[in-house]
């Protein structure tokens, strides 16, 4: 497992600038990724969660702003569980900023999303920050600074700093159980020639100088 990653989206006009952005980031131990779901960047390591919903779709583009919504209340939900007063909204100032923001009070963004669809399909990545605010906050300083876009790194927020004691696996396990009330959740594993397959890809994500 990596120490700490940074993801983002790349478009022309700030390509180069996240190029540099990536440069910075190396400095604080971390690796830099273009992230498929896009949105700007956002760093997490071990003590984040990220949780991915696969789903096939005929019509993959209809209901996007429909998943976001429902997605960020099932989540914000699993989190009120563990004691916190988690809602749904942008927080003013908040890295990868978005409407389905999951904060804390209003004042601490927790988990964010993003989503890619492609034709017969549809993903939706989540970025949970559980114990890891402050290296968080620490890459995100270097990298917007790098990038010029401003924001307030006093809304980086992290579950355990709301619940003191919650643990990484205690939110799996709430985000689980939340999410069987909609599926029907089974155990399973990658394929040997799958997870082969996308190992070979994973070089043409990493951002290089």
């Amino acid at each position: 497992m990596r120490a700490a990653g940074l993801a983002g989206w790349r478009n022309v006009r700030i390509d180069a600038a996240f190029v540099f952005g990536a440069s910075e980031n190396e400095l604080v131990g971390s690796c830099s990724d273009v992230r498929a779901p896009g949105g700007r960047a956002a760093a997490y390591d071990e003590g984040c969660l990220v949780l991915d919903e696969i789903m096939p779709a005929k019509d993959s583009l209809t209901g996007i702003r429909d998943r976001f919504a429902r997605e960020a209340e099932r989540q914000a939900q699993a989190l009120r569980g563990l004691g916190i007063d988690a809602r749904v909204g942008e927080v003013p100032g908040e890295y990868c900023p978005g409407a389905f923001t999951v904060n804390a009070g209003g004042s601490k963004k927790l988990i964010g999303s993003a989503q890619r669809a492609v034709p017969g399909g549809w993903l939706l990545s989540t970025v949970l920050v559980i114990k890891s605010a402050a290296r968080v906050r620490s890459v995100l300083e270097s990298v917007y600074d790098a990038l010029e876009l401003e924001w307030d790194p006093a809304t980086v927020g992290a579950v355990a700093e709301e619940a003191p004691g919650v643990r990484v696996d205690d939110v799996e396990h709430a985000l689980l159980s939340a999410y069987a009330q909609r599926y029907r959740l089974l155990p399973a594993t990658i394929p040997p020639d799958a997870l082969t397959a996308s190992l070979k890809r994973v070089a043409r994500h990493h951002v290089r100088e």
